[in-house]
């Protein structure tokens, strides 16, 4: 074993965090908790984590679980086709292998939701395969550790990058040497600052000895965003709230929401809302109506209609709101006596095609 892997193994199990899918890494944990932290952070996904394996303890109670179930113990998490891939591939790997699963990354990257990090992460990790791992912790510290110019997610720099990460690796201690890699990123070498000072491998790092570790890895310049202004209106009946499923839009797809409308600049947003509830109340006449299915939940008491950084108004009375209420019931247009609305939300949207 070389003095590196050394120094970032004895870094590792002086330092590492101690993390729930760590003390017990078996391969469905340890597969649950990859696909959790693609695009999230380990503080978020840690409470989310514990809920989720403590409802689906294992790979054949997820089986047996509808997607509603699944969608509702991630809700909150985002990024849902993820919990969406999860559940496909647990009831392909109950019906198919038994709920054994696959010990190498071809097994594992023929499953939906699962790709060469994560397959790698989770033979690695859970059985301590000889499999090196990329995600954007280890690209960013190996990018600085032998100057990799270029970007890290395509062409000659990603394919460098992986032959690198298996090059490093030790004959034995995987497992910990590869989430030492991980960690490092994490908490040392990170895009902004890095510690340099408190690294363990500081004296092999390229770009630190050129100066230049914050130039490092050379990722392109982010797209622009665009900014949307968005109006949600809570309408109740009888202590129920009225809710769409979206169907057919890329975007949450499948999920269910409060009636929503994207408010052209300039519109006033009560405007805009009542305009919608009436064009959806027609579904032939509108070209987005079919996407969505009215249906009015109980409201659970205490239950608050806030989210992330919108408010709750009041608005006076308005009428046109969906006719289907409860599946089959077509009762006479509600005629709500107290609408409340979400008031407006500006965010910025990084995707131009769901907006």
């Amino acid at each position: 074993m070389s003095t590196l892997q050394r120094r970032l193994l004895s870094w590792y199990r002086h330092h590492r965090r101690r993390l729930p899918w760590r003390e017990n890494p078996d391969p469905y944990r340890v597969w649950v908790s990859e696909l959790m932290l693609q695009q999230t952070q380990v503080k978020t996904v840690l409470p989310y984590f514990e809920r989720f394996i403590a409802r689906f303890s294992d790979v054949e109670r997820l089986a047996r679980a509808s997607e509603q179930e699944v969608l509702a113990s991630w809700s909150g998490l985002g990024y849902y086709r993820r919990a969406k891939s999860l559940h496909r591939a647990a009831r392909l790997l109950v019906e198919k292998k038994g709920g054994v699963f696959p010990r190498d990354v071809a097994g594992w990257t023929a499953l939906p939701g699962v790709g060469r990090y994560t397959a790698g992460a989770i033979v690695s990790i859970a059985f301590g395969k000889r499999v090196p791992i990329v995600d954007g912790n280890v690209a960013r510290v190996l990018s600085r550790l032998f100057f990799v110019s270029g970007d890290p997610r395509s062409g000659t720099a990603k394919r460098r990058l992986w032959t690198l990460a298996e090059d490093i690796l030790p004959r034995r201690s995987i497992s910990d040497f590869n989430q030492a890699l991980m960690e490092l990123g994490a908490l040392v070498c990170t895009p902004k600052k890095p510690k340099c000072l408190v690294c363990p491998i500081v004296s092999d790092c390229v770009a630190r000895s050129l100066g230049i570790e914050e130039e490092l890895p050379e990722l392109p310049a982010q797209k622009p965003s665009v900014s949307v202004t968005m109006i949600a209106t809570l309408i109740e009946e009888e202590g129920r709230v009225l809710l769409y499923r979206r169907r057919g839009i890329d975007l949450m797809r499948d999920l269910w929401e409060l009636p929503t409308a994207n408010v052209p600049d300039g519109e006033e947003p009560r405007v805009v809302m009542v305009r919608e509830a009436r064009a959806r109340e027609d579904s032939s006449q509108h070209h987005e109506s079919a996407h969505y299915t009215p249906r009015l939940y109980r409201r659970a008491r205490g239950a608050s209609a806030t989210n992330g950084p919108m408010s709750v108004g009041r608005a006076g009375r308005a009428e046109g709101f969906p006719r289907l209420i409860d599946g089959a019931q077509s009762p006479q247009s509600l005629e709500i006596q107290a609408l409340s609305y979400i008031e407006v939300c500006r965010f910025r949207c990084f995707s131009r095609s769901y907006c």
